[in-house]
C-alpha cells in the first residue's frame, strides 16, 4: 500500500520535498493534532516502524516530527505537526513503543507533554533543571 493511500483521509498537506537533499521519499503537515495516534496506528498497519520523534522551536511555537521508515524497502516519511509552547499531544508510544524514549526526550528538552505517556520524565537533562535547553527563550543557569 503507498503511503498515500495510508494516510488518507486524514488532515494532512504534502509537502515537497527533495530525496537528495532531504532523506525523506515523502513529507507531510498534519493539521489536527488529535489525529497523530491514527497517523501511527496506520503506519504500523502497513510495517512502518518509529524511526524517532524529534521538535524545535519555531519562534512561535514547537514543530514535532515524527520519522517513519520501512525495514525491507527505506521509505523515510516525515509528518509535521505545529503545536503551541507546552501544548499536550497524544502519546503514540502504546502503538510504537519507541515512543517511550522520542516522547520523553522531547518533553525534557522542549517542554510538550504526551496525554497518555506511562512514565514522562526528563532523561537527558538533571531533575530539578529549570526550563527546557532546546527553546529560545532558554537561559543557562547560574
Amino acid at each position: 500500500m503507498g503511503v498515500l493511500s495510508i494516510l488518507e483521509n486524514l488532515n494532512l498537506e504534502k509537502i515537497d520535498k527533495d530525496y537528495s537533499k532531504s532523506g525523506f521519499c515523502h513529507a507531510f503537515e498534519l493539521k489536527d493534532k488529535s489525529q497523530i495516534k491514527d497517523v501511527a496506528k496506520r503506519f504500523k498497519d502497513d510495517g512502518y516502524y518509529l524511526e524517532t520523534i524529534v521538535g524545535y522551536d519555531r519562534g512561535d511555537g514547537v514543530k514535532l516530527v515524527y520519522i517513519f521508515n520501512k525495514i525491507d524497502k527505506v521509505h523515510r516519511t516525515s509528518v509535521y505537526l505545529d503545536v503551541a509552547y507546552f501544548e499536550e499531544v497524544d502519546t503514540i508510544s502504546d502503538v510504537f513503543s519507541a515512543g517511550i524514549w522520542c516522547e520523553s526526550e522531547v518533553y525534557d528538552l522542549l517542554g510538550n507533554t504526551f496525554k497518555g505517556h506511562p512514565c514522562l520524565k526528563r532523561l537527558l537533562t538533571p531533575e530539578g533543571l529549570q526550563g527546557y535547553p532546546l527553546l529560545k527563550s532558554w537561559k543557562e543557569e547560574d
